[in-house]
């Protein structure tokens, strides 16, 4: 293995048009340098196909590769994945996966963040999510219908929206989660955070304010998003503990798979909530 490296680390992503993404990229091209090693990027655009096509091609000029899979099951990729080079998951892990994963769990942070809301008192709040099948997506379900089992209010399943829309329909979001009474919500990754925010921050100047809680990134907040409390994903640590397990695995492949845990964290707000400075006429 060390006589045949490539000095080359794969990273699959799904994709690289939010903080996130892009900001995982810059982390570890960075760390993964420090070592004389390259970084390889593709991009899949969710779509399941490609990521079985960049495993297989990338399994031939780079010494491992780390991926975002969209995959629920590994079943779905399982014969795309080399045999011959170690293959990391990051952030979610499919079900039945038997490779090392780095995964972040933000129930707690998501937990506190759904309780800041209701210690606000936005007791009806809305979980707006992307795909249900995601094991991210399911731990901040948990962590809401948790939450809301104990507000005054309780749980709502209907609360729950899964968007995977365009910028053009958030007006009809917003409707839709006003008619059911919700005067608050939680957006589930940064992404949803970040066109949410934006969108709100013009809705709430004519308009009764509606209060938002959402996903940052710990090295990126803008003094819009410091104006709201956050769940932010340890992206630094995460990056450095997915270096760590690959360049580790390249070395000793015979090392047994194992699971790494990255917690992210609450943050409150910074200043006062964007919603509570508008003047109504």
């Amino acid at each position: 293995m060390k006589n045949s490296s490539k000095k080359t680390i794969g990273l699959i992503l799904p994709t690289a048009s939010n903080y996130f993404g892009h900001t995982l990229m810059e982390i570890l091209e960075q760390k993964l340098s420090e070592f004389g090693y390259g970084l390889s990027i593709a991009l899949t655009n969710h779509h399941i196909d490609k990521e079985k096509h960049y495993l297989q091609y990338m399994a031939d000029f780079t010494d491992g590769i780390m991926i975002i899979s969209d995959a629920e099951y590994y079943d779905m990729i399982a014969d795309a994945i080399p045999a011959d080079i170690p293959t990391i998951f990051l952030n979610r892990k499919p079900m039945d996966c038997p490779h090392t994963a780095v995964i972040e769990n933000d129930y707690a942070a998501v937990f506190q963040a759904i309780f800041a809301l209701i210690n606000d008192g936005h007791e009806n709040i809305a979980c707006i999510c992307r795909n249900p099948d995601f094991s991210t997506t399911k731990e901040i379900l948990k962590a809401y219908k948790t939450a809301m089992e104990n507000s005054s209010v309780g749980y709502h399943e209907e609360w729950i929206h899964f968007y995977d829309g365009s910028l053009t329909d958030l007006s009809d979001v917003i409707e839709e989660l006003k008619a059911n009474g919700c005067t608050a919500l939680f957006t589930a990754s940064q992404t949803l955070t970040e066109r949410f925010l934006d969108y709100l921050f013009l809705y709430n100047q004519s308009n009764p304010p509606l209060a938002i809680a959402g996903f940052s990134n710990v090295s990126h907040t803008t003094v819009l998003q410091q104006s709201i409390d956050m769940v932010e994903q340890p992206m630094e640590q995460l990056a450095n503990l997915a270096c760590q397990q690959i360049l580790y695995l390249i070395e000793n492949p015979e090392r047994e798979p194992n699971d790494y845990i990255v917690k992210g964290s609450f943050r409150r707000r910074i200043y006062e909530p964007f919603s509570s400075k508008i003047q109504h006429k």
